[in-house]
């Protein structure tokens, strides 16, 4: 018993609980804003297969985390590797997106390379 008395006396004061308590309620409060803004939209996490992750926002998404005066159909979320396959989880997400549909990029994909030009 003298054991838990001690360590009772040492680190249990009803002075020192509301400081326990707003530490740990910042602590928290930080670790889930560090979160959300882990998974913002104009994070890069993966190069190779995600290199603008803010393409695939489709309009209408709300990105903020408050909306002050505005309607938005949905949130964003951001996609999230499946565990199971290893691979990217794909619901949500638009991925018909090809630079070479695009009108203004049609020409530059059919024409020869800038290095096939210069030899």
């Amino acid at each position: 018993m003298s054991r838990i008395r001690s360590f009772m006396k040492t680190w249990y004061s009803p002075e020192v609980l509301p400081i326990y308590v707003i530490t740990a309620v910042a602590m928290g409060g930080a670790g889930w804003y560090l979160t959300r803004l882990a998974r913002g939209p104009d994070v890069i996490w993966d190069k190779k297969n995600n290199p603008t992750p803010w393409n695939n926002v489709e309009p209408g998404t709300n990105t903020k985390m408050m909306a002050v005066n505005q309607e938005f159909e949905r949130k964003y979320k951001r996609d999230r590797r499946d565990l199971s396959g290893g691979g990217h989880s794909t619901e949500g997400r638009s991925l018909s997106f090809n630079l070479v549909s695009l009108p203004h990029l049609e020409y530059i994909a059919a024409s020869p390379s800038i290095a096939q030009e210069s030899d």
